[in-house]
């Protein structure tokens, strides 16, 4: 049993209540040669991930319009709890008919006291 599991389990389960049911799509590995690569078949799994309202205000919002700051603007952020496999940077999400690429720089935090994943924040581009 671990020192999170209640935690753990708050958040799959607002999020199965709340989250929309999308597909992780995941590449396949790539086979073939350097000069004749093949992409392989993409696996399509089944989550939930609970969108949020694209909002910015105070600080964030002032600090987005001056020049030459890193502050994330736009963009879709959604939570996700726990899932039985590793979401990567590569990877997209299908949102009824659109595919959500995540941001390539800070697309994928996890939320992990000691090691141990509560949940993930997830940014998305388009």
């Amino acid at each position: 049993m671990g020192e999170y599991d209640r935690q753990i389990a708050l958040a799959v389960r607002m999020i199965a209540q709340k989250g929309q049911l999308v597909q992780w799509k995941k590449p396949g590995a790539a086979t073939g040669t350097l000069a004749n690569p093949i992409s392989g078949t993409p696996e399509f799994i089944d989550t939930r991930i609970l969108f949020l309202p694209n909002k910015r205000d105070g600080l964030a919002s002032f600090l987005s319009v001056i020049q030459d700051t890193e502050v994330p603007t736009g963009g879709i952020k959604g939570l996700m709890a726990t899932v039985p496999f590793e979401p990567l940077l590569v990877d997209t999400v299908i949102r009824g008919t659109e595919e959500l690429v995540l941001d390539g720089k800070n697309g994928i935090e996890a939320l992990a006291p000691n090691g141990e994943i509560i949940l993930y924040f997830l940014r998305f581009t388009r």
